[in-house]
């Protein structure tokens, strides 16, 4: 199960964040877009043809302009690293950590793993 992912997320989050065999592992970027990503809206499951023309269309902008974006290096203490963790709890400290250093982890990262947290107590 991933809790954020950089494509998957707009390109918005700075970290990828999933569940694995061998814990719970973050992956830390070490640079990112600065050109600005449009957003695609979510898929339309059971959508009209219109619809899915529609997403079609943004999705492909969205690539193109990702394929023609500028990156920059991030610049902080976690670039590049990966860390993984046998509990929730920890991976979920660490983000904290991650992101009071600067790097951006959408707030539903840590809802949706808080929501684990506290059904696991």
């Amino acid at each position: 199960m991933s809790y954020c992912r950089w494509s998957s997320d707009d390109w918005m989050c700075d970290v990828y964040v999933y569940e694995a065999e061998d814990g719970f592992t973050i992956h830390v970027a070490g640079s990112k877009y600065v050109t600005e990503i449009p957003k695609v809206p979510s898929m339309p499951h059971n959508g009209t043809e219109e619809q899915w023309a529609d997403w079609f269309q943004k999705y492909n902008h969205q690539m193109e302009v990702v394929k023609n974006a500028k990156m920059e290096k991030i610049g902080g203490p976690y670039d590049g690293q990966d860390f993984i963790f046998i509990t929730i709890q920890e991976a979920y400290n660490k983000l904290k950590d991650i992101k009071e250093h600067g790097y951006n982890v959408p707030q539903f990262v840590f809802d949706n793993m808080q929501d684990e947290i506290t059904e696991g107590a």
